[in-house]
């Protein structure tokens, strides 16, 4: 999996309860039971909904990326100024 689909992954993972974001990996992915009220409970299948969200979620792992980017080139750029 590549740098870009980690941070995607855990970024889509930050949707769900800790407990359940914990045990998720592409290979597990649980179905969620929420309960609405005494007579209704939301099921959330994960997987479905991480096939739909993808793209999303990739978009934000290439603007996290871009920004690490940015920082990692100030970075050098002031660590090359303090060398001087």
């Amino acid at each position: 999996m590549s740098y870009r689909e980690r941070i995607a992954f855990a970024l889509f993972k930050t949707a769900f309860p800790e407990d359940v974001a914990e045990t998720m990996t592409l290979e597990h992915m649980p179905v969620t039971r929420t309960p609405i009220d005494d007579h209704l409970v939301q099921e959330v299948d994960t997987r479905l909904h991480w096939e739909k969200s993808q793209d999303r979620y990739l978009k934000l792992a290439d603007a996290a990326l871009l920004e690490l980017d940015a920082i990692a080139t100030e970075v050098d750029a002031k660590r090359q100024g303090e060398s001087r």
